[in-house]
């Protein structure tokens, strides 16, 4: 990523320095550091919005939630789910549809009270939206 950063600058490319910040804040995660990439990533995204680009922003917006989530901030991360649903219906934008309920139902799970239910409901929906888009697993 540090490369593709160094390369973004020199080249004035802000779309391709927002996807660094988004892949360095993915990778600060990956590695246990959700702190850091809690920060990381919101500036990537910040940093997209600023080209007007919204490629991939429901996936961005689920990670960031999976992370807020990660660091007991609920709130937050239900904030960024239901922007991330809300770009998936208006933007038609479905390619992660899927595991956008999917980080939702892991949300549901993690709340003080976990709600199963609400969980089972999010989970379901990110199966059926994956066999319709006849999704591969990575498992």
């Amino acid at each position: 990523m540090d490369e593709l950063l160094a390369l973004a600058d020199e080249k004035d490319a802000a779309l391709w320095r927002a996807w660094g910040l988004l892949g360095r804040g993915w990778l600060l995660d990956l590695s246990g550091r959700a702190g850091d990439a809690v920060q990381m990533i919101p500036s990537g995204i910040a940093a997209g919005r600023s080209t007007g680009a919204t490629m991939y922003l429901p996936s961005w917006l689920a990670d960031l939630a999976a992370v807020y989530a990660e660091l007991g901030q609920l709130n937050e991360a239900w904030r960024c789910i239901g922007e991330a649903m809300s770009i998936v219906e208006t933007a038609k934008e479905r390619w992660f549809e899927a595991e956008v309920n999917r980080i939702a139902g892991a949300i549901a799970l993690k709340s003080p009270e976990p709600d199963a239910a609400k969980a089972e409901e999010y989970f379901d929906r990110a199966l059926v939206t994956a066999r319709q888009q006849q999704a591969k697993s990575r498992v």
